[in-house]
């Protein structure tokens, strides 16, 4: 008799239990569909051979063989579309949450919730919500594997805390060695800037800034250095969308990293809704940034 964890583990991996039979000829499937795509050259799968790669992505899991069903499944999810499944987006959702399982499996959690985002973000049109399949079996698989991976993700950041403070106005931060860290309003939007392409000060004039506060004491300001186009405190797109009850920070002896936490729309309007997530390095007045962990939903 299976336990009731290896029963939970079926729902959110396969959906249902298939018989030897079947299984051995859904994977013959797999090879038969396989060498027929490649040679067609197609690119778009069928909802017949999503899920025989689905069986042939358990029956390695079985043999616990995680880097091959992860293979399998990646390979089989760069073929296939939200709309190039046919008869039924069904078969997308189903590949899609047993590749999440898989990630997770294999302590890939930040790849897991970036499998996931778009599916859970109703506005998406590849969400369950859009596609009518909020209430299905499929739906309470992709939360549940989704929050397995929030979980296993956040334990990675347990060092981190945010014990409230507030600086002589009263505005609200997190308490930091010698002060209180606080995010401050950009002095102005991206919108009332002029438009010159050329003017690399944008960050400066549409971005906030962490500042520490001390008590009787002139605020220092701190600053990015050496920053990509992935850092969220001066990325144009995205600075915006960074919160103060988001910080938080992590202190070990003479180490100090800074955690900043957001999302939205980007800065600039248009369609794209991404989570901000990043680690900097704090030493001095610098932040050097360490990771940038963007989870685009839209």
């Amino acid at each position: 008799m299976r336990s009731r964890s290896s029963c939970r583990y079926r729902m959110a991996f396969f959906g249902h239990a298939l018989s030897a039979a079947r299984t051995l000829t859904a994977c013959l499937a797999v090879l038969l569909l396989f060498i027929t795509s490649v040679a067609h050259g197609e690119v778009a799968c069928t909802a017949t051979e999503a899920k025989a790669m689905r069986v042939a992505a358990q029956r390695l899991l079985d043999k616990k063989d995680l880097t091959g069903a992860l293979a399998l499944l990646q390979a089989q999810e760069g073929k296939c579309s939200w709309d190039g499944v046919d008869e039924s987006p069904l078969d997308y959702f189903w590949l899609k949450s047993d590749l999440a399982l898989v990630l997770h499996k294999s302590g890939k959690d930040l790849e897991c919730l970036r499998v996931l985002a778009p599916l859970l973000e109703p506005v998406d049109p590849r969400s369950l919500l859009r596609n009518n399949l909020a209430d299905s079996r499929v739906a309470d698989a992709i939360s549940y594997n989704n929050d397995l991976c929030r979980r296993a993700y956040e334990r990675r950041y347990a060092a981190f805390t945010s014990r409230p403070c507030t600086n002589d106005k009263g505005d609200q931060g997190v308490e930091v060695p010698g002060g209180c860290l606080l995010l401050m309003a950009a002095p102005t939007s991206y919108y009332e800037l002029p438009r010159r392409e050329d003017d690399d000060t944008y960050p400066e004039q549409i971005c906030p800034r962490l500042v520490v506060a001390r008590r009787g004491k002139r605020s220092l300001r701190l600053k990015v250095v050496d920053s990509d186009t992935d850092d969220p405190l001066t990325d144009i797109s995205a600075c915006c969308n960074i919160e103060s009850s988001g910080l938080s920070v992590a202190v070990q002896g003479k180490s100090v990293r800074v955690r900043v936490l957001g999302g939205g729309h980007g800065c600039a309007g248009g369609s794209i809704i991404a989570d901000e997530d990043a680690v900097y390095e704090w030493k001095g007045l610098r932040l050097r940034l360490l990771e940038s962990n963007r989870i685009a939903r839209h």
